[in-house]
């Protein structure tokens, strides 16, 4: 079964893009429905007052969360891993690693088809 890449398919209806304004947004946890980045609130995510570590978390969590949702759909070039180690003060460290096939750049990266 070949996979299905879209975003929509991955992210659900917590992930919207306007293409009118080339914006695209993902719902926090403080919407009402549809919450993708669960683990991030509106205020953590203020542009100004907020904090880019919860953001990038946030995000790394949503994707690893989708990742494991696609177990018979994921794509073979692009591969999403997530570790979880205790550490002795009673924090976890959380490791996220990304790794994708690509084409060689003439300009920008670009994805290979599957």
């Amino acid at each position: 079964m070949a996979a299905d890449l879209k975003p929509s398919t991955w992210l659900g209806a917590g992930y919207a893009v306007d293409d009118t304004n080339k914006l695209i947004t993902f719902n926090t946890n403080d919407a009402s429905t549809n919450k993708l980045l669960e683990q991030l609130t509106n205020a953590q995510a203020n542009a100004t007052t907020g904090d880019i570590r919860d953001v990038v978390f946030a995000f790394c969590e949503a994707l690893n969360v989708a990742w494991q949702a696609q177990s018979a759909n994921r794509t073979a070039k692009m591969v999403i891993k997530q570790q979880t180690i205790a550490q002795t003060d009673g924090t976890q460290k959380r490791i996220y690693t990304f790794t994708f096939v690509v084409t060689p750049p003439t300009g920008a990266f670009s994805l290979p088809s599957e």
